[in-house]
């Protein structure tokens, strides 16, 4: 069974964008506006994403689950961040933070999505930091 960080679809309240505000202060990563007043249950994002990959790390074996439903945009970082952690503990590559900029950015977005890239890079560098603590 699969670890869903289950959160409300959160949009930028000028532009629209969807994104999850993990910490305070951050911006919208589209238009670049300050988030304020962010609902306690998005801060814990970060290290949700961490449980999430330790669970199916320790009961599959693997990064990425063997069935994964995508119901809402959580659903989809988790998954986007299953499947880099994946190809990473298969590769093992020497630098990590230069394979994950490439593995992201080789990855097909929308055009309307093409934002998220950066913004899935400084999430997965945040998990990263989180796992060797």
């Amino acid at each position: 069974m699969s670890y869903h960080i289950k959160l409300k679809d959160y949009f930028c309240s000028k532009c629209k964008a969807e994104y999850i505000p993990y910490e305070k202060g951050i911006l919208c990563p589209n238009c670049k506006i300050s988030t304020e007043n962010i609902p306690e249950e998005y801060l814990g994002f970060i290290d949700e994403l961490i449980v999430s990959l330790m669970v199916n790390k320790h009961r599959g074996g693997e990064f990425l689950p063997m069935g994964w439903l995508e119901a809402s945009f959580a659903d989809s970082i988790q998954y986007i961040l299953f499947k880099t952690f994946y190809v990473w503990d298969n590769k093992k590559p020497k630098d990590g933070e230069s394979f994950i900029k490439e593995y992201i950015n080789n990855l097909r977005f929308e055009n309307k999505d093409l934002y998220l890239k950066d913004y899935i890079i400084i999430k997965i560098q945040y998990v990263l930091i989180g796992k060797c603590r």
